[in-house]
């Protein structure tokens, strides 16, 4: 395939990642070699993903402190077992494992929230409140042409997120996550409408929000963000 312009974003990710076939690979290094705006994007999308993934091999202050909180219960052993280096590896790994999945489990409680998308949402009083605040949305390196606000109530427990210029990808999804000071989240796949989504939550929950973010994932969604990040809000409380 001849890439006439410029190579899409979801293929340059895919490239990133390592997920396409040596033809498929083929074709788009031939192509980012003779062009140097498809080498920018593919350069920036190589850098995000590697920081996502040092993000994901760091475990976070509250997991650790989760795990010194353990020991500190329980006490060190008064003696020492000697397993055979196999038993003790085995072990070690179900250990990670475990503390893993409890992290998990403890970020993505469910949280108390009544979520609807752009022609569910309906009219509001939001933006004529006068305890309505508006925040801009910040766009990530790779995703300049993204714009929009969050309107957002303390004292109505309401917040409408509006962004415009998501580039329609094929084989990704767009999640939004929803982050609290106290390590929660949840997340809800954006709606595209003409590159526009609008999402409304309702809940005594947006009294501890700290940060809105939205990645590109696979498609249905993931768990935890993976993918890079599209944009950004940050709350001060």
């Amino acid at each position: 395939m001849n890439y006439k312009e410029h190579v899409d974003e979801h293929l340059l990710i895919d490239y990133a990642k390592d997920q396409l076939d040596s033809d498929k690979r083929t074709e788009i290094i031939a192509h980012v070699n003779m062009c140097a705006q498809c080498q920018t994007n593919l350069k920036e999308w190589e850098l995000l993903l590697n920081r996502e993934q040092q993000i994901a091999n760091d475990p976070s202050p509250y997991l650790k402190t989760r795990i010194h909180h353990s020991i500190a219960k329980h006490g060190k052993p008064k003696r020492t077992i000697a397993f055979k280096p196999i038993f003790a590896s085995i072990s070690g790994v179900m250990i990670v494992f475990l503390c893993v999945l409890l992290y998990i489990n403890m970020r993505a409680q469910d949280l108390t929230y009544e979520v609807r998308q752009n022609e569910e949402i309906g009219e509001s009083e939001l933006f004529n409140h006068p305890n309505t605040n508006r925040l801009d949305i910040i766009p990530a390196s790779t995703a300049q042409n993204v714009s929009g606000n969050v309107w957002i109530n303390n004292a109505t427990n309401e917040m409408l997120v509006e962004v415009q210029g998501l580039t329609h990808l094929a084989e990704r999804d767009y999640q939004l996550w929803v982050i609290h000071s106290n390590d929660q989240f949840r997340s809800e796949l954006l709606q595209l409408q003409n590159g526009t989504a609008k999402v409304y939550y309702r809940g005594e929950d947006l009294t501890k929000l700290e940060r809105i973010k939205a990645s590109v994932e696979p498609l249905g969604g993931s768990d935890k963000p993976t993918g890079p990040e599209t944009f950004y809000v940050n709350f001060t409380r």
